[in-house]
């Protein structure tokens, strides 16, 4: 269910996940952190939680070592991925704390506009019926005890989900204008953009805009945290599912972001004169 009103045609919706494909096409000039899962980006096959591997840097915390696992030819391309097997037996809970070093700047809870995406799978679907929301979730923010702000979700039946706190809202909006609903074995890029002055949020499916989406809640977090977890604690999770290149990053200041955008446009204009 589209939340904006809007009726325009699908080239218009795809403006605004265009502007946010575009600023993460300059990411090396912005503050930005990639999560690959790969081994070249220090993640060893096995559990999440205390990936990736070393001593220094920043890590997933979670104690669950079958919830969530980094295993090898799940990923996008056939690398590593952050794989959820179907029945797990337990919930995992993974948080990853971004410091300036990640972010790129000092992260604000009242101000700061921050950039994400990820790509989601599904390895298979299933027809089985449940009442409860997710067999995955992605969130950002944290109040110091639960995730908040960005509250991303995804069921077995190949829908993706927002929840603002108040109910759970379909992306119900495709390339061809119908009905979303994966196919399995196919990646899909969510990306959206999260403004913590006005506490919303954007969000589109594979470039296709969704809308505007309030905050799960209005607070101010101290940190900005990126949560994975697999299931609902009373629902048994009946499709396995892969999280891959997770990226998250700072939008800069307008000026930064004005000539950016311009660059971007020039560029295009040079591509398109070839």
């Amino acid at each position: 269910m589209k939340t904006d009103g809007k009726t325009g045609s699908v080239n218009r919706r795809w403006i605004g996940a265009a502007v946010v494909s575009l600023f993460f096409g300059f990411l090396p000039c912005a503050g930005a952190i990639v999560i690959d899962f790969e081994q070249s980006s220090g993640y060893a096959a096995g559990a999440l939680g205390g990936n990736p591997s070393g001593a220094d840097g920043t890590k997933w915390t979670g104690s669950s070592t079958t919830g969530v696992v980094v295993t090898a030819g799940k990923g996008s391309g056939g690398s590593q991925g952050a794989y959820a097997a179907a029945g797990a037996a337990n919930v995992g809970i993974y948080k990853f704390t971004l410091d300036a070093d990640d972010f790129g700047e000092t992260f604000q809870g009242d101000s700061s506009v921050v950039a994400f995406s990820l790509e989601l799978k599904w390895e298979a679907l299933s027809g089985a019926t449940s009442a409860l929301p997710s067999v995955g979730r992605f969130y950002l923010g944290d109040d110091g005890t639960n995730p908040t702000s960005v509250r991303i979700l995804w069921n077995d039946f190949g829908e993706i989900k927002i929840y603002d706190g108040l109910s759970n809202v379909v992306m119900a909006v495709n390339a061809s204008d119908s009905v979303f609903q994966a196919s399995p074995g196919v990646f899909y890029r969510i990306e959206g953009v999260a403004d913590y002055a006005a506490k919303t949020f954007t969000l589109s499916v594979n470039g296709v805009e969704q809308g505007s989406f309030g905050f799960y809640a209005t607070g101010t977090p101290p940190s900005l945290v990126a949560y994975v977890t697999n299931q609902n604690n009373t629902h048994t999770q009946f499709t396995p599912w892969v999280l891959d290149n997770l990226e998250v990053a700072a939008i800069p200041e307008p000026q930064l972001l004005g000539l950016l955008l311009a660059a971007g446009a020039g560029y295009a204009m040079v591509r398109r004169r070839k």
